[in-house]
This record gives structure tokens, C-alpha cells and sequence, in this order.
């Protein structure tokens, strides 16, 4: 997982807003599509989506590749990539905390 800096950076560099409609896909079936879904969505973008099927799927289907116009934001602009970590607490877990996590279930007990 890159830092908030290095994040907010790329997506200044590919002009991608928090508040912009965002559409993962993969070429692989699911092979990274959904990390990138997680990523969006950990620092702030809610409007994210993965498409159903692929890039392998859109192609079969004839659906076109790029539409509509192409907007490019001028530099001082740069206030509008407010990207923030949502829960960074929740992105990484003690391994300890998981194993006591996973004893718990297994013994059936909700000390957990």
C-alpha cells in the first residue's frame, strides 16, 4: 500500500479526483482489480466500481474504449485531490490479535 503522499501524487499526475466516478478492471479475470477497488476506496473515493466481467468482457460485448470529452484540470486545482486515509487503524492487524481472533472462533467463545 503506497503512503497518502505517494497516492495523492499519482492520482494528481492522472488528473483522478476523490469525487470522480472510478472504474477498475483487470484483463485476468480478478487477478488485481479488486486491490486497486480497495486502494481507491481505503484513501476516500466512494464512488468507485468494478466492472462486471472485465476488460475480456467489454471488448467481446464491442463497447468502446475511451468517450465522451477529455478534461484536463488546470494546476491550481491541485486543492481539489483531497485523498485521506479512511480507517489506516484498520488497514494493518497485529498477527498476535489475529491468531487470538481465530482461537476465539474456533473454541466457539466471543472473547474476540
Amino acid at each position: 500500500m503506497p503512503s497518502l503522499e505517494v497516492f495523492t501524487e499519482h492520482m494528481k499526475k492522472l488528473q483522478v479526483l476523490p469525487s470522480d466516478e472510478i472504474v477498475c478492471y483487470d484483463t485476468q479475470g480478478m487477478f488485481s482489480v479488486a486491490r486497486a477497488w480497495f486502494m481507491f476506496s481505503h484513501f476516500g473515493a466512494h464512488n468507485v466500481r468494478i466492472l462486471n466481467g472485465g476488460l475480456t468482457k467489454w471488448n467481446m460485448e464491442g463497447r468502446p474504449l475511451v468517450g465522451g470529452d477529455q478534461v484536463h484540470l488546470p494546476e491550481q486545482k491541485a486543492e481539489l485531490f483531497t485523498y485521506k486515509e479512511a480507517h489506516p487503524e484498520k488497514l494493518y492487524m497485529d498477527i498476535n490479535k489475529i491468531h487470538k481472533a481465530s482461537f476465539a472462533i474456533g473454541t466457539g467463545s466471543s472473547d474476540h
